[in-house]
């Protein structure tokens, strides 16, 4: 099965949801943003995760047997032909330090050529 720009659409606004949702819970509100390192320099934030496992879980229930490659998760083994590219949140120093840029990068890759792709900056829908 080809996915639609219809389809990446509808999954980068509901990420977006999550990544909106998640924007008010950084440090110095109310609730608190979980934060780690995953290298020197390199974030990932309870939020990315969350989107990511949103992300994920769609691909693999709407497009069972295509290939992800994922920020987070790295590759998740499938159909070479069918290969999905996911940012969860790109942007994630902006995101944790509480400056309104960042977003959702998705991309559908088919027989090595790029179809399709869907960036959503949900603070600005």
């Amino acid at each position: 099965m080809i996915p639609t720009l219809d389809d990446l659409e509808t999954m980068a606004r509901h990420a977006g949801e999550i990544l909106r949702a998640g924007y008010n819970s950084r440090p110095g509100s109310a609730s608190r943003l979980e934060v780690n390192f995953k290298g020197p320099i390199d974030l990932v934030t309870d939020i990315d995760l969350q989107s990511e496992t949103y992300l994920l879980t769609e691909i693999n229930r709407r497009f069972p047997g295509h290939r992800i490659i994922s920020e987070e998760n790295g590759l998740t083994e499938g159909d070479a032909d069918d290969l999905w590219l996911v940012d969860p949140l790109d942007g994630t120093i902006n995101f944790a330090y509480g400056i309104p840029i960042f977003c959702v990068s998705l991309a559908f890759v088919r027989a090595g050529q790029v179809q399709l792709g869907a960036v959503y900056d949900p603070l600005r829908n």
